[in-house]
């Protein structure tokens, strides 16, 4: 179990009531905005340069490719300096509580993109889903303000739905229950879920460029081939630009505490 396990739950609940209220209102929520908060709340939990967590950003003068990931999480196995590795990709729902940024059946679709880079990087590739009340999500409760689904799923979902004359549009009601789950459950259970077989050594997870760290104390700080121990180490941190396509613009890193 991670520190931030109730927060999350907390946070979670905080979401779904949040866009049930803008829903309400006849308005539109921001995926975007959700997802600066989220890494703004990780950031203030943990506070300063915290051992237990790292928040890397891309910095704003690199350009953003397009890439299969919003977030690339990494999560401890329980204590032992080894990390599973979750691409997450963030969707909004909307006020009909239908998905409309996942795209029908495509070769080129985004959710192939993610599976095939999580595949290359031995991660496991989810959908982090922002959600709140509405007609379509009537069956869903706080916990789900933020839920996850693997890309899988999602990817059987529109190659059976690609026969369709008219494609539908995916809503909350449709994923959930069986095929979704609350975020916090990555955080809070052991062993953990939705997991991949191998795990990354923390010393092998790329922290260099084009990224920042962000913490509370100083302004963002510009990461290198340094690792925090000081070592530079240029085997393990030489990610080319050329597959930095596989980098997502944010980078969480959690240790788990096995005495909690």
């Amino acid at each position: 179990m991670t520190r931030i396990c109730s927060f999350m739950q907390i946070y979670e609940q905080y979401i779904w009531y949040y866009l049930s209220d803008v829903f309400r209102y006849g308005l539109k929520g921001s995926e975007l905005g959700i997802t600066n908060d989220l890494i703004y709340r990780i950031v203030s939990f943990y506070g300063g340069r915290s051992p237990s967590c790292e928040v890397y950003a891309f910095n704003e003068n690199v350009h953003e490719n397009i890439r299969g990931a919003d977030i690339d999480l990494f999560i401890e196995d329980n204590g032992s300096g080894n990390y599973y590795f979750y691409m997450l990709q963030a969707k909004i729902l909307n006020s009909r509580g239908r998905y409309l940024d996942i795209a029908p059946w495509s070769s080129r679709s985004q959710y192939g993109l993610l599976i095939r880079n999580a595949r290359i990087e031995n991660a496991t590739p989810l959908y982090l889903l922002y959600n709140g009340y509405s007609d379509n999500s009537n069956l869903g409760s706080p916990l789900f303000g933020l839920s996850i689904i693997n890309a899988n799923i999602i990817r059987i979902i529109r190659v059976r739905q690609r026969v369709l004359i008219t494609k539908p549009k995916l809503t909350f009601n449709q994923l959930h229950p069986h095929n979704m789950n609350p975020f916090h459950i990555l955080f809070c259970e052991t062993p953990i879920p939705y997991r991949v077989q191998n795990t990354i050594s923390g010393r092998d997870i790329y922290r260099g460029y084009p990224y920042i760290r962000i913490n509370t104390n100083n302004e963002p700080e510009p990461s290198n081939t340094e690792n925090d121990e000081g070592n530079n180490d240029n085997n393990r941190n030489a990610i080319s630009i050329i597959n930095s396509n596989h980098l997502a613009p944010f980078r969480i890193i959690v240790q788990n505490d096995r005495t909690i």
